[in-house]
């Protein structure tokens, strides 16, 4: 059989033009350390996350915060004690100022961590965050404020990271993100909006 070096160029060219048109090539969308989005068509480079992994990355850390407070190892001086009050860390140092019922924090009145920096403050009911009230971190800056309901967040209110920016603004229940809201970025602009439903966003 003679070979026919024509025939084979054309049965390359039309092998390469199969392989070629099978191959996807995927855009990723990658996050900066701000914020910033870049799109590539490779891995993200060193630096920058691939957006699904930052937004559930997110998400995560968010529905794992839960209130921290120990309510069952306050201690007043008297167990009776009703009106204007203070409770004390096992330590000695103040844990909590303001209207106790019962030697329990109820109404008005302020958590401090041991550090001396304000921990919640606002309203109280039998010995837990109740109603509006301002949660801090131990550096003194806001983590949240809003509603609270037996100690957990409870209906609208707004989360903030570290670095003192709104990190999600919305409704609360049960201590997680569920009903309308939405999710910031570290430079301010919104993504996640919609609803969530106890600390996931629904797609």
């Amino acid at each position: 059989m003679k070979f026919n070096f024509f025939l084979f160029i054309i049965v390359i060219a039309i092998f390469l033009v199969l392989v070629t048109s099978s191959i996807s090539f995927a855009i990723v969308k990658c996050i900066g350390p701000d914020g910033d989005v870049i799109y590539v068509d490779s891995a993200c480079p060193k630096g920058y996350m691939d957006a699904k992994s930052y937004y559930e990355g997110k998400t995560a850390a968010l529905e794992t915060i839960t209130p921290l407070v120990q309510m069952n190892d306050l201690h007043g001086d008297d167990d009776n004690k009703n009106g204007q009050g203070t409770l004390y860390h096992d330590n000695g140092k103040i844990l909590y100022k303001g209207q106790l019922r019962d030697g329990k924090m109820h109404g008005q009145g302020t958590m401090y961590h041991e550090n001396g920096k304000i921990f919640f403050k606002g309203q109280f009911e039998d010995g837990k965050p109740h109603g509006q009230c301002t949660w801090y971190h131990e550096n003194g800056k806001k983590f949240y404020k809003g509603q609270f309901k037996d100690g957990k967040m409870h209906g609208q209110g707004t989360m903030y990271g570290k670095n003192g920016k709104v990190a999600y603004k919305g409704q609360f229940k049960d201590g997680k993100m569920h009903g309308q809201g939405a999710m910031y970025l570290n430079n301010g602009k919104k993504f996640n909006e919609g609803q969530y439903r106890y600390g996931k966003h629904l797609r």
